[in-house]
């Protein structure tokens, strides 16, 4: 079964295996069956706080590492406190406690979008097709570009912990604030 009745977050690949952190590691389940992951089984920590499944990948954050999961091993990366993973458009964006960070050949390339981006914790990263939403823990944030964007805005101050993306809206969820809903414009 799973390590832990605390699950932290959950993925699907796309051979369509669910994958489940935990704060006593990393669960695979592939239906009928689970296999279980610990830093014994070589993953960088058994704190689980983010997961992201892209192609062959498993994206796997942790509050002082992040590694990947590609053809049964793992590859641990570098030790940052990841809050979020989100493939976007072929790319790999990390949400940080300083930040957003790119995976690029193997490492975490730090991108600099706006300082009140820059300096906070990041804890979602959503693509709408033309903007980036961006949820840290002073704001919520539409951007155009994540890098050097010409369009900045503020939607909200507050602690933002994720983003979801509907057709005619956004639903952003706080800390202690409930939720923020944006009505885009047609």
């Amino acid at each position: 079964g799973l390590l832990s009745n605390r699950i932290t977050c959950i993925t699907q690949d796309k051979l369509g295996y669910l994958w489940f952190g935990s704060n006593k590691g990393l669960t695979r389940f592939d239906g009928s069956d689970f296999k279980n992951f610990t830093k014994k089984n070589g993953i960088s920590a058994n704190y689980i706080s983010a997961l992201a499944s892209n192609n062959d990948s498993l994206f796997i954050g942790s509050p002082n590492s992040f590694s990947i999961r590609r053809n049964n091993s793992f590859k641990f990366i570098e030790n940052k406190k990841i809050f979020c993973v989100s493939p976007i458009k072929k790319m790999v964006f990390i949400g940080t406690d300083k930040g957003i960070y790119r995976l690029s050949e193997g490492f975490l390339a730090p991108l600099r979008t706006n300082f009140q981006i820059d300096l906070n914790q990041v804890n979602d990263i959503q693509f709408d097709g033309k903007n980036y939403w961006i949820a840290t823990n002073k704001a919520l944030w539409k951007i155009d570009y994540l890098r050097n964007p010409k369009s900045i805005n503020r939607i909200e101050t507050g602690n933002f912990t994720s983003i979801l993306l509907l057709k005619d809206k956004t639903i952003a969820s706080t800390l202690n604030s409930g939720i923020k809903i944006v009505h885009h414009k047609k």
